[in-house]
C-alpha cells in the first residue's frame, strides 16, 4: 500500500474558501512522481479521489503519451466512480477513481466497499471488508 499527494503542495492561506483548487502549476508535477511510483513498485491498482484529480490524471496521460483504456464510469451523482487501465512499460496498472472523502454527500464504506472490493478481485487481491 502507497500514498501519494498527486498536488504536493499546500494550497497558500488564506484560502478563497473550502473549495479552493491547486494551480495548473501544482498539479504539473503530480503526473511524473505518480509515473515513477508505477515504474518502481508496478502496483496492479491505484485509488485516486477526487473528480479534478481523474480529470487532470486523464489529461496528462494523454500528454505523455499513456491512452486510459476501457474507460468505465456510473455516471455521476453521490456515488461517482470510474475506472480504466494503462500500459506502462509492459505493465497493466488498474485505475479507480473515486469522489473525494471532503466533497458533499460523500457516501464512505458503504458505497465504495463494494466497488472497491470488486477491483482488487480483478487483480488478486484480498478482500478487505467484513464479509459477515
Amino acid at each position: 500500500v502507497f500514498f501519494l499527494n498527486y498536488v504536493p503542495y499546500l494550497l497558500p492561506i488564506p484560502q478563497k474558501g473550502p473549495r479552493d483548487r491547486p494551480s495548473p502549476e501544482m498539479w504539473a508535477p503530480g503526473f511524473h512522481r505518480l509515473r515513477r511510483l508505477i515504474e518502481e513498485h508496478s502496483p496492479a491498482l491505484i485509488i485516486t479521489f477526487g473528480k479534478k484529480l481523474h480529470s487532470n490524471l486523464l489529461t496528462d496521460s494523454k500528454a505523455n503519451g499513456l491512452i486510459i483504456k476501457s474507460p468505465t464510469s456510473n455516471g455521476g451523482g453521490p456515488s461517482w466512480w470510474a475506472t480504466g487501465k494503462v500500459d506502462l512499460n509492459g505493465h497493466d496498472v488498474r485505475f479507480l477513481h473515486l469522489r473525494h472523502p471532503a466533497s458533499r454527500g460523500f457516501l464512505g464504506q458503504s458505497a465504495f466497499g463494494p466497488i472497491i472490493e470488486k477491483q482488487l478481485k480483478k487483480v488478486g487481491g484480498r478482500p478487505f471488508l467484513n464479509s459477515n
